[in-house]
Parts: structure tokens; sequence; C-alpha cells
């Protein structure tokens, strides 16, 4: 499905791959922390939430954790993600990642539940606050 290179990440230190984050303009993952610190930047990413799928093959009781964006309750399959394994369902998330205008890619990172959406801050700006203020 993949025509191009593909680069794996390499962690070499505990925030390598958040300075990766900045060099790159695509990216593809999983439903982990990571991923959601790249949306938090607004960032491209397809998230192929499928772990939970593969892995009950193999035992029934998988936590719904496993979900994209969990707690929140997201659709199947939306513009950059998808718990499916279909590789029509695959190619569709691939192709609106590389296709979608950047006005199209930010108006649809706006409709992320406002009760789950991370925002990113950096350097911490609002927890520094919050303990200066306690």
């Amino acid at each position: 499905m993949i025509k191009n290179s593909v680069n794996f990440i390499e962690k070499k230190s505990s925030f390598s791959s958040y300075i990766k984050i900045n060099k790159f303009k695509y990216f593809v993952g999983t439903e982990n922390t990571l991923s959601y610190e790249i949306l938090a930047r607004r960032k491209r990413i397809v998230i192929f939430a499928t772990r939970k799928k593969i892995l009950k093959k193999f035992d029934k009781f998988i936590d719904s954790e496993l979900n994209f964006y969990w707690p929140g309750i997201m659709k199947e399959t939306g513009k950059y993600w998808t718990h499916s394994l279909s590789k029509k369902k695959f190619e569709k998330v691939l192709d609106y990642l590389l296709l979608a205008s950047d006005k199209e890619w930010q108006q649809e990172l706006d409709k992320i539940d406002k009760n789950y959406k991370i925002d990113f801050d950096f350097n911490n700006l609002k927890f520094k606050t919050i303990l200066q203020n306690n």
C-alpha cells in the first residue's frame, strides 16, 4: 500500500520522539499517547486503532481503553482514523492525510469532543501557573 519509504523513529532519549514530531509533516500511529501528542500539536496523523480487534481474537476481555480517543466515543472510522482492518479503510484515511488541505485538516481537528481534547501547552505553562497559585 505504501510506495514511499517509511522511517521508524528510534527512541534515543526521553524526549527524542517529541523532538522528531517537529521535523515531519505526516505520521502514522496507533491509539497511544504519542499519537495524541501529535494531534494536540495539530499535526497530520493517521490513527490505525486496530489493536483491540487484533487482540480480541486471542482474549475476549480486551478493554475499551484501546478505542481511539478513549474515554471519548468516536465512530468506527473517521477522516484520519479507523478501527477497521479493511485495506479500503486504510487507504481512505491515508488519502485524507495526504490530500486534505490544511484548512480541511484543521477543521476536522476542531470537531474533536471538547471534553476529551488535548491541547498542546508548550513548556507546560498552564500546569506551572497552577502550581505557582497553589
